[in-house]
């Protein structure tokens, strides 16, 4: 998984992931952006001095392009400096990019791998002590919502300077983590739930929808875990991770610019707003947490109440009765062209399909939407793959399963909708599939490892073949990606990418090595784990 994840890593440019001129200028120069780089006022906008590779524009002339390689960014001295109007304002949580600054040396492109190298090293180590420290039971469930959810976007963010790294890998370690820490005793539990704090700080500090669905994960958490008084270390976590999440989520300044909680930010960026917010968690958390007897028919009678209060105060509150979605569901619209919210939430439903098929890279592909997976579509392959762990864990489960899951695909498809609806995003589709895809791989987790004990996952022909959709999906969308910055979409599509090499990095080793040796471990790795899927659980222990 590491050497995978490190040819990944090698196979895309400086800049040639979305957006990451923006995230480089603001690792050169983490906020406040005055404190670590010179600034200055071009045009009425502020501009920070970087050097000239990771300015924006420089890669301007092949991003969008997919018919040019990335060879006609021409060499610049590492030495030379420029402006750049892309850094980070206040959009991003403090952290992720104070703790890549450090990774900066004299040489940008060095640089730059050694970061993307450092997010694909923490990932594998944090996922791999998971999984040496889980029951032997659940090892299988983190194997497969790895295989499952992660080929090939999720290889190819975690690989990245994107902040959406630190989210995709954070989310799912915070989640399996505190997951089977309630299932584990001695030292290996306070080894989990020590993996849990990091992947929820990782989530705080990287982006601030990643906060919020610290609140959604520890919501299905609530349902999905039996919890007694042993348990209560977990709990805790979990309602630590989710009250800070709020708290940093209603904190930033996106809240008001995507209208999340149907556009009740003003209310939440309030000391009330907070305040409720905390009582709303922690008022659940006691319902889930107590026994269900007569002895605690107090404790759950308050801690209704608690819910309860919290609830009307919310609903009766200015700020909610202004713009609260609930008061906007019978909005007619206010002219024949414009459709009102109803009418916009069910175009967001339907949109749903779209945004699962962009898990995988259907819509939203790699680089800056413009590496032309759609031409093969390999990501069918990996959409089919996963058909077979959703069928899986549908075999089995009980009420808490069900409302567990209940809650995390309702929000991964309620998300867009809503913002389409209230106007947020418009169009839909500026509401990326990349924003939401760090919930699916928690998804796949929580739906394999709940009430699942089935000794034997998949026959042999069925592991079979997901293990040869998740190989060929790998090997041909790595060989797509490095086709497009080498030589550019062009016809006829060059198999052999060393042939009339027009970019790639000064280095010995050739494209085509990278892709056979990356295309090696990625499918001996997928082989080791479709074998796991295989075996039984008395063989495994």
């Amino acid at each position: 998984m590491l050497l995978t994840g490190l040819g990944w890593a090698v196979s895309s440019p400086v800049q040639g992931s979305p957006d990451e001129d923006y995230h480089l200028g603001s690792i050169w120069c983490p906020r406040p952006a005055g404190g670590s780089c010179a600034m200055d006022t071009v045009n009425g906008k502020p501009v920070v001095r970087v050097p000239i590779a990771v300015a924006d524009g420089v890669a301007g002339c092949y991003i969008f392009k997919s018919t040019l390689s990335a060879g006609c960014v021409p060499g610049y001295d590492d030495s030379e400096m420029g402006w750049s109007a892309r850094f980070d304002n206040d959009a991003y949580p403090f952290g992720y990019y104070h703790f890549h600054h450090l990774f900066i040396g004299q040489d940008v492109q060095t640089s730059v791998l050694v970061m993307r190298g450092v997010n694909v090293l923490i990932a594998v180590a944090l996922l791999g002590t998971v999984g040496f420290c889980a029951p032997q039971r659940l090892k299988r469930p983190l194997i497969g919502a790895v295989a499952a959810s992660w080929i090939p976007m999720g290889v190819y963010f975690i690989s990245s300077v994107n902040p959406s790294s630190w989210a995709i890998s954070g989310l799912l370690v915070y989640t399996s983590a505190l997951y089977l820490a309630t299932r584990q005793e001695g030292r290996s539990r306070g080894v989990l739930m020590l993996c849990a704090v990091i992947g929820a700080v990782m989530c705080l500090t990287s982006r601030y929808d990643a906060a919020f669905f610290l609140l959604v994960v520890g919501i299905a958490l609530l349902f999905g875990v039996r919890w007694t008084r042993r348990r209560w270390p977990e709990l805790c976590v979990l309602v630590g991770a989710a009250v800070v999440g709020s708290v940093v989520f209603t904190s930033s300044s996106q809240t008001s610019k995507v209208a999340y909680f149907s556009r009740v930010a003003n209310l939440m960026d309030s000391v009330i707003g907070k305040s409720l917010l905390v009582l709303l968690v922690v008022g659940l958390a006691l319902i889930f947490a107590v026994r269900r007897a007569r002895r605690w028919w107090r404790e759950l009678c308050v801690a209704a109440g608690v819910i309860v209060f919290v609830f009307f105060t919310f609903m009766s509150s200015l700020q909610v009765s202004r713009v609260s979605i609930f008061s906007r569901l019978q909005e007619p619209a206010h002219s024949a062209d414009e459709q009102s919210f109803v009418e916009k939430l069910i175009i967001g439903i339907e949109t749903a399909p779209k945004y699962l098929g962009g898990f995988w890279g259907h819509a939203w592909s790699p680089g800056w939407y413009d590496v032309p997976l759609q031409i093969r579509s390999p990501h069918m392959l990996a959409i089919m793959a996963a058909g077979a762990f959703v069928a899986v864990s549908l075999r089995r489960g009980g009420w808490r399963k069900w409302v567990a899951l209940a809650v995390l695909v309702m929000t991964m498809i309620g998300l867009p909708a809503v913002f389409y609806a209230n106007g947020a995003m418009n169009p839909i589709e500026e509401y990326q599939a990349r924003y939401i895809f760090p919930m699916l791989a928690p998804t796949f987790f929580l739906m394999l490892a709940i009430d699942q004990d089935e000794k034997e996952w998949f026959t042999v022909p069925q592991a079979v073949w997901v293990f040869i959709c998740g190989a060929v999906c790998q090997a041909i969308s790595l060989h797509t990606l490095l086709m497009r910055y080498v030589h550019g979409n062009r016809e006829p599509w060059e198999l052999n990418l060393n042939k009339g090499i027009e970019w790639w990095w000064n280095a010995p080793v050739p494209p085509m090595t990278i892709w056979f040796l990356t295309t090696c471990v990625a499918t001996a790795a997928l082989g080791i784990a479709a074998a796991m899927l295989v075996r039984t659980a008395d063989k495994q222990e």
